[in-house]
């Protein structure tokens, strides 16, 4: 729709033109370079067009053909030269997440790798299926956690850090290898996270999860060693990103101040855990305190496997004559391992009880502890087979999301660096042969690469086998899969994993009777909102249990726009009735949809108000809303998605 008017003079015959990419007339209408209409004297004239946006199209490589649609409209007065045009650009979203699926195996000569066929309608060129094949199973473990933090949703600091960091630092050995990077991206993450932490800094130098929030010394620690890999890979202390020296410095100076023994901005029952991350990031950057790396060396008996890995790699890079300390730390970390005998040869059997002890709130777990342990003990140990067994056990613990999160993926990733760096397994040529459709497609494997990647499409099952069955070659293969159905976000049904979550539509009250309230509880149900009005919102999230971290995502639907009763220009429509229960640790409000997020979500239910506007008459899907543990994303919950049709008043 647009809207015309007369600033100066008569009204009178007029005329408006379009020209538009993406979008499509809906009704049929003679195709003209102008079309007819009268100006009504001074008064403001709608002009309204049918519009429809066809279902997006994709490339070949299952990317968006497009990422907006263009509108452009021109009104001119019959008989004169004046006239005025408007042109606006509009953002393309899904209705709904894409599909992924990963699997895999080994091919060697008593075995093959099989995978299944995709039976749903998939939407065309929207499905990607990609081979790894690699007799090192580290890099393929990689290459599996650096896509899944690459395509992470969220946004806190420690995520956009985990996110650019591991890739930063893995250049080089693509580089080495001859193999593409995974992250075309990349600059660009580095670019926005270095923007990003100048928003979280908070007045004391630390760095907070979200913006205004309280800072923590171990996410300041995290977030200096990213700062300090930036200035290394960087080119002129990180001047190709934009590097900013006074945040640097500054979080330097907060982690310095939290050695100190009267320092009291510690966490509860983490000063040791979060001192020992301080040093080993200041050690990083080049600022090594003998006293303090000296006194927390000598009080790591009895602390947790990831502070002990800490001070031992921050002594090895002082570069400091303290033999003794290493010796005694290196036997520390060993105490925290099993190693069993199996058929008469030794195997990792996994870590001691409580050499995890951290807690969620730092993102502690065993995979964390054992990412530590190998990333120290790869770089100075006197027993290189138990690190192998140590750094193959942290590779098999990865599975279809990385290693689960995006910290725990990032320590895992930075952990194996320096180990596949030092250490090629393999370096044998082979050849493979992929059967689709009864079809056989012959695949030549580089030893000196250690990488094949190979892209098919189809949907149809598979197998991978040794093209001469009597080799004695040995192949790790994985299957990455993704696509979009065909059937809209809005056919999403309701799913419980830990959280239960509900979605409310409340239409305004009249003179006659109550606010009429609906619950969207059965996929693809239809919500009807005439234009113009104004509805509330409510979306209910039950937590049974204490958790940290958590997000709640609410889409909103393309022809509603959210009303923020926080904006100075915010009439008290705009204000919902009902009261939200707690908007978390920070809270996100965005075109196409409202996130809050929580550093700690305690148990019970959780009540989201907010109001809306239909904006613009149509069919819009509205993709369900959802509760997720962003470190451990197996618990979740979402409602289901719907239709929502805003009609024109008649």
């Amino acid at each position: 729709m647009g809207v015309a008017r007369i600033v100066e003079g008569e009204g009178g015959d007029g005329a408006y033109s379009v020209e538009m990419e993406g979008l499509q007339i809906a009704a049929k209408k003679e195709e003209k370079k102008w079309y007819d209409f009268t100006f009504p004297g001074k008064k403001a004239q709608p002009v309204y067009l049918d519009l429809k946006v066809p279902t997006p199209a994709y490339t070949r490589q299952g990317k968006p053909a497009r990422d907006s649609v263009t509108f452009q409209m021109a009104v001119k007065k019959k008989g004169s030269k004046k006239g005025d045009a408007f042109r606006v650009s509009i953002p393309l979203l899904a209705d709904r997440s894409p599909v992924t699926r990963k699997s895999l195996g080994m091919v060697k000569r008593d075995s093959l790798f099989t995978f299944e066929g995709i039976t749903e309608k998939v939407r065309a060129n929207t499905l990607v299926r990609q081979l790894l094949v690699s007799n090192e199973l580290p890099l393929l473990a990689v290459l599996g956690g650096l896509r899944y933090l690459i395509e992470y949703p969220h946004g806190c600091t420690e995520q956009k850090i985990s996110r650019a960091y591991p890739s930063l630092v893995y250049q080089d050995m693509w580089r080495q290898l001859g193999l593409e990077p995974l992250d075309p991206r990349l600059d660009n993450y580095i670019k926005e996270t270095l923007v990003y932490l100048e928003k979280t800094q908070d007045g004391n130098g630390l760095f907070a999860y979200w913006p205004g929030g309280d800072g923590t010394v171990h996410l300041t620690a995290y977030a200096v060693e990213f700062l300090t890999a930036v200035k290394k890979y960087g080119g002129k202390s990180g001047a190709q990103y934009g590097f900013n020296g006074s945040v640097y410095t500054r979080a330097l100076d907060a982690l310095e101040r939290s050695l100190r023994s009267d320092y009291t901005q510690f966490l509860d029952g983490y000063v040791y855990f979060e001192r020992c991350a301080a040093i080993h990031a200041l050690v990083l950057a080049g600022k090594t305190d003998m006293s303090y790396l000296n006194q927390l060396a000598y009080h790591s008996q009895e602390v947790d496997a990831v502070s002990q890995a800490r001070i031992y790699t921050a002594i090895l890079e002082s570069n400091k004559p303290m033999k003794k300390e290493l010796k005694d730390l290196e036997k520390v970390l060993w105490n925290h391992t099993v190693f069993k005998l199996r058929s008469g040869k030794e195997v990792y059997g996994g870590l001691q009880q409580g050499s995890s002890r951290i807690g969620a709130i730092v993102h502690g777990s065993e995979i964390n502890s054992l990412a530590g342990l190998v990333g120290a003990l790869s770089r100075k140990s006197d027993e290189p087979d138990k690190v192998r067994m140590m750094s193959n056990e942290l590779v098999t613990l990865g599975g279809r999301n990385g290693w689960g999160n995006t910290h725990t993926n990032g320590l895992a990733l930075l952990a194996l660096h320096d180990r596949i760096a030092a250490k090629r397994e393999n370096e044998r040529d082979g050849k493979l042969l992929l059967t689709l459709d009864g079809n056989d497609k012959t695949l030549s494997y580089s030893g000196k690469k250690g990488m094949l990647q190979y892209a098919f499409f189809g949907q149809s099952s598979g197998k991978v086998r040794l093209a001469d069955p009597a080799a004695k070659d040995s192949f790790y293969v994985k299957l990455f899969e993704r696509y979009l159905p065909t059937a809209p976000g809005s056919s999403i049904k309701a799913r419980q994993e830990g959280f239960v979550v509900k979605r409310q539509i409340m239409y305004p009250s009249d003179s006659t009777g109550p606010t009429k309230k609906i619950w969207i509880d059965t996929a693809g149900q239809k919500v009807a909102i005439s234009l113009g009005t104004i509805v509330e919102e409510h979306v209910q999230v039950t937590n049974p249990d204490q958790r940290h971290f958590v997000a709640v995502v609410i889409p909103l639907a393309a022809g509603v726009e959210f009303l923020n009763p926080e904006l100075k220009t915010a009439s008290s429509e705009f204000t919902p009735e009902g009261k939200t229960t707690s908007r978390g640790s920070y809270a996100a409000f965005m075109d196409d949809r409202i996130v809050y997020y929580f550093n700690t979500m305690e148990k019970g239910t959780f009540d989201f108000y907010f109001r809306v506007r239909a904006t613009t008459a149509g069919t819009f899907t509205q993709p369900p809303a959802q509760a997720e543990m962003m470190y451990k994303e197996e618990t979740y919950g979402n409602s289901t998605g719907a239709t929502v049709i805003v009609t024109a008043a008649k």
